[in-house]
């Protein structure tokens, strides 16, 4: 069983992971490019899933910050008018990466059976069922199974060495389901530090 660690950091960050698919494959790196300009904070780089497409990801920030200081706004008011597009896909995924020290080995445990025992709601909330984000039966498992992978391809990540990374979400270009989601993941990890 995982010695119960505490968290050593004192803010929880959240990174972003947007796939996107282009309409026309040559307008992929002009478009990426303008994303890139429009916010110095986010990188894009091509995904072996996407089909013509690429990923925004961004450097770790508040939630606070991705609210307010972020642009993702514009961002995605720019690839709605480039005819990008995420939610409407079969290959696009929305994935947040929080900072793993955050939570105490306890609480990553916590975290993981909340969302797997939940997986009928936050499938709903998450807007798809995904092979590349599987929930788990946590019944009868260790902890130390708990907050394992098989694969990488779970609704939660832990493979990674500095993040958790929650893979459940749909991709999309709607700012409203966009903060949606962060204020989800940001909502859960702040209950299950105060959950018993």
């Amino acid at each position: 069983s995982p010695s119960p660690n505490p968290s050593t950091a004192e803010h929880l960050y959240l990174g972003v992971e947007l796939e996107i698919e282009v309409v026309i494959s040559a307008d992929r790196n002009e478009i990426a490019q303008e994303v890139q300009r429009l916010q110095g904070r986010v990188y894009c780089k091509k995904d072996g899933s996407l089909d013509d497409g690429f990923e925004i990801v961004s450097h770790p920030a508040t939630l606070g910050y991705h609210l307010s200081d972020m642009r993702w706004a514009e961002i995605l008011a720019y690839l709605q008018e480039q005819d990008c597009s995420s939610h409407n896909t079969t290959t696009c995924g929305l994935h947040v990466h929080i900072n793993k020290d955050y939570c105490s080995i306890q609480e990553q445990i916590k975290l993981a059976i909340f969302i797997h025992t939940q997986a009928k709601n936050i499938t709903k909330i998450a807007r798809r069922d995904s092979s590349f984000a599987k929930y788990k039966d946590t019944k009868g498992l260790s902890d130390d199974e708990i907050i394992s992978n098989g694969d990488r391809y779970e609704a939660l990540n832990f493979q990674n060495q500095k993040t958790i990374e929650f893979r459940m979400f749909r991709g999309t270009l709607n700012t409203e389901t966009f903060f949606a989601t962060l204020e989800f993941v940001d909502s859960v990890v702040e209950y299950v530090k105060t959950a018993s």
